[in-house]
């Protein structure tokens, strides 16, 4: 008996027989529609906030934007309102004192969607001087 390699999104199982089997994992297509959804969102993201938006990541574990100060509440108020996304939770904001850069403080917030189980990070930049808009009336 001789085994084949599998493809990289299958899963390689002895059925009662003693072949091998391929089928899909739920884990990877799991992983490739949350990738997906991330990928979509960022682009709608890209076209409403041309202006606003620095730069997005995509992966498995969330999207990460990030925005001016300017936008910030806007791109919040999107992703509370998207019926894509619906974030109803800002679950976290993190702050972050990088001494040598132009923008010292980064500030990030978690937005959580508890309907979809998708997460998103918003980052802004700013100096010790300037103010960041409250996100309290959105959340």
């Amino acid at each position: 008996m001789t085994s084949q390699a599998a493809p990289l999104n299958t899963r390689v199982e002895n059925n009662s027989v003693g072949f091998y089997v391929s089928r899909p994992t739920a884990i990877k297509t799991n992983q490739i529609y949350l990738y997906n959804t991330y990928h979509y969102i960022s682009l709608r993201l890209a076209k409403m906030f041309p202006k606003q938006i620095f730069q997005t990541s995509c992966s498995i574990d969330g999207l990460s934007v990030r925005t001016t100060r300017e936008g910030l509440r806007a791109i919040a108020i999107f992703f509370r309102n998207s019926s894509v996304f619906q974030a109803n939770s800002l679950v976290d904001i993190a702050v972050t004192d990088r001494i040598d850069q132009k923008g010292r403080f980064s500030v990030k917030y978690n937005l959580l969607s508890t309907r979809y189980q998708l997460r998103v990070s918003v980052e802004v930049f700013t100096n010790e001087t300037l103010s960041i808009p409250s996100l309290a009336a959105a959340f």
